[in-house]
């Protein structure tokens, strides 16, 4: 079996997608060696270090449908003598395969990875098109089944990770104790709580909550707290600043841009209480999964996350949850948590002990086994 990841990404990039799509691929590489190969649509850097790829060569935006149409086929027959399985999250790369696949009964096998719904025809087209489906939550599996008709024995529940290997788990206890320190080194205020949100401040232009977040701080002028957003485009930045001045709280709220996947830990290991503060909308509630969830666990910080069910999947019992988009009831909850520190220590250590059953490695693990477990099904 020869397994070939498929993406249309150009790297480096620096959207959440591409760290997650790159660091699979980088345990596949890992665990399959040359029985693995990661497609990309073009490569300038080195953050593909240790991936075994193959780039399209493809710069141009205009027109990459129509050149992966018959690239893909060109792949395919470069890789015939093998049992071929494409894994992708792509849904235009999956259409392309599944039409291939129909008009010549190519006998390739398709995985598809579940990251949300389109909630249109593809959907269905590439649900019913997959051999196997691979999903971030049992939330979306459900809706997968229920909106596309398509069997539950064909989806694996295989959930996102930290970009921290097991072994520097240990490494974090003991960085809990220097948090002065790490401060210090990113320029935070030393002597004063600090509640932080650290990602992308939307995604697809759909606001995460950090409106709300803003707004909470209104409510906590009594506290000796700040608020620390990262992760902010410049854009963003600069409407938020206008929201926190609106509401008379600029003056608690530090603002800090893109940052590298390194620095991402230390800001969420320098923070005393950690929010996800995403809002009851469709995409939040049905299938979008956040990846910090296990980033913010693996920092050993207590954490606030809004009350949908698919984030209290992993995190019920290990963090504190609010009103999905009530600003009155996310400063309760700080205050809380400001009040009652050890609480929060208890349940960051819960999250902390059990974030080693959401690595990457363990995702690729539960992919690579569920794929061979299915092989003989899948290829007679």
């Amino acid at each position: 079996m020869k397994l070939i990841y498929l993406t249309s990404k150009k790297y480096p990039g620096k959207t959440a997608d591409h760290n997650f799509v790159k660091n699979i691929a980088r345990e596949f590489s890992l665990k399959l060696g040359e029985e693995f190969l990661f497609v990309v649509a073009d490569y300038k850097g080195n953050d593909l270090e240790k991936i075994n790829y193959l780039s399209s060569e493809w710069k141009m935006e205009r027109g990459k449908s129509f050149f992966y149409f018959f690239w893909i086929l060109r792949l395919y027959f470069r890789n015939r003598k093998e049992d071929v399985v494409f894994f992708s999250n792509d849904p235009y790369l999956l259409l392309i395969l599944i039409f291939w696949k129909g008009i010549f009964r190519f006998r390739y096998k398709i995985v598809s990875d579940w990251h949300q719904m389109w909630q249109d025809l593809k959907d269905r087209i590439i649900a019913q098109g997959s051999d196997l489906l691979i999903t971030t939550s049992e939330r979306l599996k459900d809706n997968l089944v229920r909106k596309t008709g398509v069997m539950a024995e064909k989806i694996l529940v295989a959930r996102g990770g930290a970009n921290i290997p097991e072994r520097n788990i240990s490494e974090l206890k003991v960085k809990k104790f220097i948090k002065l320190k790490i401060r210090e080194e990113l320029d935070l205020p030393v002597d004063e709580k600090l509640v932080g949100y650290v990602g992308g401040f939307k995604t697809m232009g759909m606001e995460k909550g950090v409106k709300t977040l803003i707004e909470s701080f209104h409510q906590l002028k009594v506290y000796k707290v700040n608020l620390v957003l990262v992760g902010g485009k410049e854009e963003e930045v600069k409407e938020y600043k206008e929201l926190a001045e609106k509401e008379g709280v600029l003056e608690r709220v530090i603002f800090r841009g893109w940052q590298t996947e390194e620095s991402l830990l230390e800001y969420e290991q320098a923070m005393d209480i950690l929010v996800i503060p995403y809002l009851d909308e469709p995409h939040f509630r049905e299938w979008g999964f956040p990846m910090k969830v296990y980033e913010y666990m693996a920092s050993g910080t207590p954490i606030i996350y809004s009350d949908l069910e698919i984030i209290r999947e992993v995190l019920e019992e290990k963090a504190v949850s609010f009103k999905a988009g009530d600003a009155g009831d996310l400063a309760e909850k700080i205050k809380f948590l400001i009040e009652d520190k050890n609480k929060g220590e208890k349940m960051a250590k819960e999250a902390m002990a059990s974030v080693k059953n959401f690595t990457w490695e363990s995702r690729t693990e539960k992919i690579i086994n569920f794929v061979r477990e299915n092989e003989y099904i899948l290829y007679n």
